[in-house]
C-alpha cells in the first residue's frame, strides 16, 4: 500500500474518474471516508457517465466499467468479484404466479423493464446449464423505466419480476422481500474493472487509488 508516516511522501493532487453509477454506488462511494481518511491530500472526483466512457476525450485519470466494456488497449485491474445478472421477484408476487422454471416461462410473467436512454429495453441474458448457449429473451411487462433503483422498487412492490446484478438485490434477498428465480440460467462472469491507459510511472495518487479499490475487493471474496 501507498502511504507513508512523513507528510511530505503522502499522495498528493486530483484524480478524475469516469465511472458508471452502479459501480459508482456499490464499489467505491461506500469507502470514500476512508479513502480520505488514508489520503487527506488526495482530492477524488467522480464523473458518473453510463455511457461507455472515453477516459482521454473526458480528461480523466482512469475509468470503471464492466470487464467487457474495457478496449484490449487499456490496462485493467478487477476491483470486483465476478458478477451475475439474476431473475427476482416479491414473494407476493410469486405467490400469485407460479416460479418460472426457465426463461421461456416469463413469456407468461410481468417483466419489468429497463430502457437505457432512448434505445431498445435491455434483453435477458441466460446460459443454459446443460449446453452452456447463451441467448437473451426480450422481457415484457407493465411497466418500463430507464432508472435502476426504480426498477428495483418496482419488484420490491410486486409489479413483476425484474432482472439486475446480484451485488444490487443481494440485501432484499437476504431480507426476504426479494426471491430468486432461474438460479441454474445465471452464470458468473467477470466483474467491474479499474482502467488506465499504462502503468508506467504510474502517480503515487493513483497508484493509492488502485491498490485501495484491490484492497476492498479482496474483502468481497
Amino acid at each position: 500500500m501507498v502511504g507513508l508516516d512523513d507528510d511530505r511522501d503522502q499522495p498528493t493532487g486530483e484524480i478524475r474518474i469516469s465511472t458508471s453509477r452502479l459501480a459508482a454506488h456499490q464499489f467505491i462511494e461506500p469507502h470514500l471516508g476512508e479513502f480520505h481518511r488514508r489520503y487527506p491530500k488526495v482530492r477524488l472526483e467522480l464523473v458518473i457517465d453510463d455511457g461507455l466512457g472515453d477516459i482521454i476525450r473526458e480528461g480523466c485519470d482512469a475509468g470503471v466499467r464492466l470487464r467487457e466494456a474495457v478496449a484490449d488497449s487499456m490496462i485493467a485491474v478487477p476491483i470486483s468479484p465476478p458478477m451475475r445478472l439474476v431473475v427476482v421477484g416479491s414473494p407476493a408476487y410469486l405467490a400469485a404466479h407460479p416460479a418460472p422454471q426457465t426463461p421461456h416461462d416469463l413469456a407468461q410473467h410481468d417483466c419489468v423493464g429497463f430502457r437505457p436512454g432512448q434505445g431498445a429495453i435491455m434483453g435477458w441474458e441466460f446460459t443454459d446449464p446443460a449446453t452452456g448457449q447463451e441467448f437473451a429473451i426480450e422481457p415484457h411487462g407493465a411497466f418500463v423505466t430507464n432508472a435502476d433503483e426504480t426498477m428495483v422498487s418496482a419488484g420490491l412492490q410486486g409489479l413483476g419480476l425484474v432482472m439486475h446484478m446480484d451485488c444490487v438485490v443481494r440485501d432484499h434477498v437476504a431480507r426476504g422481500a426479494l426471491v430468486r428465480v432461474l438460479e441454474a440460467w445465471s452464470q458468473p462472469f467477470d466483474g467491474f474493472d479499474l482502467y488506465l491507459p499504462s502503468r508506467e510511472q504510474m502517480a503515487p495518487k493513483l497508484r493509492a487509488l488502485v491498490d485501495f479499490l484491490v484492497e476492498k475487493r479482496r474483502a468481497l471474496e
